[in-house]
């Protein structure tokens, strides 16, 4: 585990040094993991918008939670099936105390976007979210000594943003698909948590790949900063797991992963001395910004009235004040 600690350390410098980061699924085309807004979408990808060229998702009550990286800024529309709203206020405690790569936003009026969904939060749902689980079997074909690495995939999350979805050159079974560049699609797509770690401030990442020959499985690219990762529990809701923040190798194509590219270290004498999972961590994978630490100021913030009505009352407060000085 110390191992995988220190390729994600790196990895993660790597991923703080780009900017925004869309949904390309394995074996399905841009117009199969579209987000339709016909009925047949969910509330988790309902509650995606597109925010300055990247993802942001909706709260409840007129706020909104994105990647910092993103820039959302007052007057700053948002988009989902066409329709827009305009950011009043911004919200960027989360990032100023905690180092995490979050901010907040509040739209005073979300009347036009009809198909818009609140995001559930619970602290709940943590414990069913599982890493990969690595190890290795020992067996004796032909009297030899063999040992073999296993595997015990992670938990399935639902990844939902607005970026680039795959190049139209690009067949469905490619192991390398190169993005279209075009921001501003809503798509969703699976993909298994690989490995929970830490960024230099302590913030918890979430880390998932894309599977090869696995349909549906998913990579964010270039746009869907911001946008969201979610559990789904037994009952079918969806719960708000983490903001996408970043991906590596690369934010401009994907090279569809593989469990089988974990290989073993070896003493000198051939006895097994843990996973090397350099072969997972040079392909594709997504890395979002886990919430469970920060759900309850999201909570206290998301909680009070809305920013021009404090703004307004603030105003009130000290009209009245100077009033009462004057009278005395």
């Amino acid at each position: 585990m110390k191992k995988l600690h220190f390729f994600l350390q790196i990895a993660c410098a790597f991923l703080a040094a780009g900017n925004a980061r869309a949904i390309i699924t394995y074996g399905e085309s841009n117009d199969d993991a579209k987000i339709l807004y016909d009925g047949s979408a969910t509330a988790a990808e309902l509650s995606v918008v597109s925010c300055n060229s990247a993802s942001a998702v909706y709260l409840g009550g007129g706020w909104f939670i994105t990647a910092n990286h993103v820039g959302a800024a007052e007057n700053m529309n948002i988009y989902q099936n066409g329709a827009s709203a305009k950011i009043s206020a911004v919200n960027n405690s989360l990032y100023e105390n905690y180092g995490a790569d979050l901010t907040l936003f509040y739209c005073a009026d979300v009347s036009n976007l009809e198909y818009l969904a609140a995001a559930n939060l619970s602290a709940d749902i943590y414990s069913s979210i599982s890493s990969a689980k690595f190890g290795y079997k020992t067996t004796y074909p032909g009297g030899v000594k063999t040992y073999t690495p296993t595997c015990t995939k992670g938990t399935y999350l639902t990844l939902v943003g607005a970026g680039y979805g795959r190049s139209p050159a690009s067949r469905l079974d490619d192991a390398h698909v190169a993005g279209d560049g075009a921001v501003g699609t809503m798509r969703s797509g699976e993909a298994s948590v690989f490995a929970h770690t830490a960024d230099e401030n302590g913030v918890g990442q979430i880390i998932t790949i894309p599977e090869y020959a696995v349909e549906g499985s998913a990579q964010a690219l270039i746009g869907d900063s911001g946008g969201g990762l979610f559990y789904e529990d037994a009952q079918g809701t969806f719960y708000l797991a983490g903001i996408m923040a970043g991906v590596a190798p690369s934010a401009y194509g994907v090279d569809f992963n593989s469990y089988e590219n974990i290989a073993l270290n070896f003493s000198p004498s051939g006895t097994p001395t843990g996973i090397d999972y350099s072969g997972v961590l040079a392909k594709s994978y997504t890395l979002s910004v886990n919430l469970s630490d920060y759900i309850p100021d999201i909570q206290a913030i998301i909680s009070v009235p809305e920013p021009s009505n404090i703004a307004l009352l603030l105003g009130i407060f000290a009209a009245a004040f100077l009033i009462l000085r004057r009278k005395n």
